[in-house]
């Protein structure tokens, strides 16, 4: 590969992996993108040098066709991490696997201004743009570009906005579960911590603006005390993890399982336990 420098774009629901090269072909392809009005649209690309880069950063420009302009602050850019995955969904087959684990799936939106490039190793990145409702329809052309110091490269970005405006509030009921440990973790805070709830809202309103509105709520965020002959119960956290989710435009909330399958597949059921604190406070 001649070009210190590269950029590609993956076509939508196509990821690229830090294994990735890309051909001439992809090299000459734009990013395309066909969405609608008040509608997210997104996709991978990838970046990939010769040369180790340090502080490599990307920017938009605005989107501009015949009839209108999109704003380039309507476009955000992430560089993607990558998860360990160790094991594959069980009873899958194998052709209908991205990747035989053990191997690195690219998942998360980094919240990074730049990243480092070590040379031959790909960056998975992501573009997400939103299409304002009022965006006159037609072929939006625009650019990503890459660089640091004298290493740029530029990605060509093909938008197709069709005639078709989406409501600010959908008719579909969409939940997707995920894990308040992780987030903690992830996160370096303490779970239920005044830190811990201002990571929390960020995910909330980011899940909200791509069409989440049902959120699941865990069950241990009610507190179990035994008080004398019975049960006391504490909805302190509870309530502020709810008025968060409803403060950002939650429609509906689900609590989480009280049973499970054993294993995968199985009939059997399994009750959870709860954890139940004595009268002095420790469970």
């Amino acid at each position: 590969m001649e070009d210190r420098l590269v950029i590609w774009a993956a076509r939508p629901l196509e990821r690229i992996f830090r294994d990735s090269a890309p051909s001439r072909e992809l090299l000459e392809r734009p990013l395309e993108l066909s969405c609608v009005r008040n509608g997210h649209g997104g996709c991978m690309f990838g970046l990939r040098s010769t040369a180790s880069l340090k502080g490599v950063r990307l920017r938009a420009t605005e989107l501009r066709s015949e009839e209108g302009v999109i704003p380039a602050e309507r476009i955000r850019l992430y560089f993607v991490g990558s998860i360990p995955l160790s094991r594959n969904t069980p009873m899958t087959p194998v052709e209908e696997l991205e990747r035989v684990a053990p191997c690195e799936i690219p998942d998360p939106l980094l919240d990074v201004d730049e990243v480092d490039l070590e040379a031959g190793v790909t960056q998975p990145c992501y573009l997400l743009l939103h299409v304002p409702r009022d965006a006159a329809p037609g072929v939006y052309r625009g650019k990503v570009v890459a660089g640091a110091g004298d290493a740029v490269a530029e990605l060509e970005v093909v938008v197709r906005v069709h005639p078709v405006t989406l409501p600010d509030r959908g008719s579909l009921y969409v939940t997707n579960w995920f894990s308040v440990e992780n987030i903690a973790r992830a996160h370096g805070v303490e779970l239920w911590s005044e830190e811990f709830w201002r990571v929390f809202e960020k995910w909330v309103r980011f899940m909200v603006e791509h069409g989440q509105n049902v959120f699941w709520v865990p069950l241990d965020t009610i507190r179990i005390r035994r008080r004398g002959g019975g049960y006391e119960f504490d909805f302190t956290v509870f309530d502020r993890y709810v008025e968060i989710l409803f403060r950002h435009g939650a429609e509906l909330i689900e609590l989480t399982h009280v049973a499970r399958f054993r294993e995968w597949g199985s009939g059997e059921l399994v009750y959870r336990e709860f954890r139940v604190e004595g009268e002095s406070g420790v469970g």
